[in-house]
């Protein structure tokens, strides 16, 4: 019951078996121990393994898996349109796979407007073991996909205002080499660098489908309208265009504008549109990358909020500015919204950066979890640089070593 688009041929790996060699295995919603337990299997049980992510393997859930899933998105006892099945009852939670409309299912319990169901597994439900306890046959892929390469040792910049505690990557795009780094594969919350991925993916929607153009009036529901602030201020019951929602989200940073993006392009479920959301990021090599919102709103917990490191957060910021349209908005400081407001207004953007020095983008993020993170893109005359800055206390801090690692990358 998979749908036929729903993976990219981009990550389509082959698969290998593999036999559990442990008495009892759990297997969990990500590739972690502190992850809930979505599954088990035992001594000699034959598992499909997908690829493997740092000491863990992504494999087959059992033919019957009990999860969660939206209450409002079951009816008759199937499921009414796709939607992710849940490690927990709500968005926050890890998402196992999508389930397509039309899934028979099994309530076995309700709980704040979640379902607890069991479901026959369409063979696109996983997740993650522990590959120490597991004999695969056949070669298991790894992670990964377009990477980036290290630049002969360079002496390190000294930065005023850099701490060790900062994530740090400076990537010159011509040679993708990396001229610096710092804790670059430490995964961090994002906060709203997020919203690169949300356009991204709406962009790639925009242009499958044909039925919808920049032009299109987008219905605001009053769950998207809710959405904690940063807002444009969206109205229940009115309606924007699609340019004025994805310019206002990636230019202002607004949250209400995600949350309906996610929503439309995600076909009424944001749930799906969560979930295409990862599977970008697959097709991009993003390795340690995971989303579960489409804004940056931080999660229950530390460990649900969207996170990414640097290097993959390279990754994203490359494919990004490749998009014409992307880059027109991330290099623009204000919009004016006409539609779906109570009245017109102009939303001014938060990169200060932006004009200075060959800066053309792209965006930046703040919740107390992730600090002051931004990712900078500079068109120069010795080159296009992206940098990444993740974990500052100030923004100003941000910003001043952002423009030092530049200079230092210019002049090197």
């Amino acid at each position: 019951m998979l749908l036929p688009l729903l993976l990219l041929a981009a990550v389509v790996l082959e698969a290998a078996d593999g036999r559990v060699t442990a008495q009892a295995l759990n297997l969990r919603a990500k590739p972690d121990t502190k992850s809930p337990v979505v599954g088990r299997a035992v001594k000699g049980e034959v598992l499909t393994v997908y690829r493997e992510v740092n000491g863990w393997y992504e494999v087959s859930l059992p033919a019957t898996v009990e999860a969660w899933i939206s209450a409002g998105l079951v009816k008759n006892n199937k499921v009414a349109s796709n939607a992710n099945l849940r490690s927990g009852p709500g968005t926050s939670h890890a998402s196992l796979g999508v389930l397509a409309a039309g899934t028979p299912l099994t309530i076995l319990s309700r709980q704040n407007g979640w379902a607890k169901v069991r479901v026959p597994n369409p063979g696109s439900l996983r997740a993650y073991a522990s590959a120490r306890y597991i004999n695969a046959s056949g070669t298991v892929p790894a992670s990964g996909g377009a990477a980036v390469s290290r630049s002969a040792a360079a002496a390190k910049p000294r930065i005023n205002g850099l701490a060790a505690r900062n994530g740090i990557v400076v990537y010159h795009v011509g040679s993708g080499q990396v001229l610096y780094e710092q804790h670059a594969d430490r995964p961090v919350a994002i906060a709203s660098l997020t919203k690169m991925m949300t356009l991204l993916v709406a962009l790639d929607e925009l242009e499958r489908r044909s039925d919808v153009t920049l032009d299109t009036k987008v219905p605001i529901s009053k769950s998207a309208a809710g959405v904690a602030p940063t807002k444009a201020g969206l109205v229940p019951g009115k309606s924007i265009t699609v340019r004025e929602l994805l310019s206002s989200m990636i230019i202002k940073s607004c949250n209400d504008s995600a949350a309906l993006t996610a929503e439309f392009f995600g076909g009424g479920s944001a749930d799906y549109f969560i979930y295409k959301m990862n599977q970008k990021a697959r097709a991009l090599g993003m390795k340690s990358t995971t989303f579960y919102n489409p804004h940056g709103l931080p999660g229950a917990s530390a460990e649900l909020d969207n996170r990414s490191t640097p290097n993959d957060l390279v990754k994203l910021a490359r494919a990004f500015m490749q998009r014409k349209l992307a880059r027109q908005w991330v290099n623009t400081k204000s919009v004016k919204i006409t539609n779906g407001l109570a009245q017109p207004k102009v939303l001014n953007g938060h990169n200060n950066l932006l004009g200075k020095n060959g800066v053309d983008g792209i965006k930046t993020g703040y919740t107390n979890r992730a600090g002051f993170c931004i990712a900078t893109h500079a068109n120069t005359a010795s080159g296009e640089y992206i940098i990444i800055a993740t974990g500052f206390p100030k923004a100003a801090t941000r910003d001043s070593v952002v423009a030092q690692l530049l200079k230092w990358a210019r002049n090197r």
